[in-house]
């Protein structure tokens, strides 16, 4: 009977704990992150974008082109971080709001363009017709190997104000959106130069991974 009411009372102790932990971790869950983002010196997967990561981005950056790294991941806040305060000019001046998401294999740029800048081929004229004069922009895209230093990003979806554009008219709107050709590039992809000291590519889960010269045999 004793042993029976210690293991009740050992249970009851333990459901406890659990509630105290959820209580502290609702109450202070953004403070215990940062914390632990400090102690180990990586950014919290659910952070927004800043200086701070951009920086950190950054310095990863500095270690893969300087060899002492192989690879580097970059999850989400550390690409959107990149994009708004080192590289945003990569993209054309008339999308405003550029956003990174990445899903699974695949990377999702998203943004805001004049409506003047769809494609002007039969059928998106009617569609332009009823749209705002500033739209919504997705582009689904992957990674795919192109030359040193240069992967394609080949697209796999384009939605204007969440309607879908036809494949046909893919090459038009990148087109539009500053595509130019080059050899080896598939009509519905866009070339992206690599950042120093990376020769590919990859989307795996959360993070774009780089990989660096120093992963080569013999390099």
């Amino acid at each position: 009977m004793f042993g029976a009411a210690r293991g009740c009372l050992r249970l009851i102790i333990f459901a406890g704990v659990l509630v105290a932990l959820g209580v502290v971790w609702y109450t202070k869950g953004d403070e215990l992150r940062t914390l632990w983002s400090d102690l180990t010196g990586t950014p919290a997967a659910d952070a927004g974008p800043s200086r701070e990561l951009a920086d950190h981005a950054q310095a990863k950056l500095a270690d893969l082109r300087a060899g002492r790294i192989s690879s580097a991941s970059f999850n989400q806040a550390e690409l959107q971080s990149l994009l708004l305060f080192e590289y945003q000019g990569l993209l054309p001046a008339f999308v405003d709001s550029p956003r990174i998401e990445l899903d699974a294999s695949r990377i999702i740029v998203k943004g805001r363009m004049p409506i003047d800048r769809l494609p002007n081929v039969e059928g998106m004229s009617q569609a332009a017709a009823i749209l705002p004069d500033t739209t919504d922009l997705a582009l689904t895209a992957q990674l795919l190997p192109l030359s040193t230093g240069r992967v394609a990003l080949a697209v796999d979806a384009i939605t204007v104000s969440r309607i879908p554009l036809p494949e046909r008219l893919y090459a038009p709107a990148l087109a539009r959106l500053g595509r130019r050709e080059e050899p080896g590039l598939p009509p519905d992809a866009v070339a992206i130069p690599l950042p120093p000291g990376a020769t590919n590519a990859y989307v795996r889960g959360d993070s774009l991974v780089l990989v660096g010269t120093s992963a080569n045999p013999g390099g």
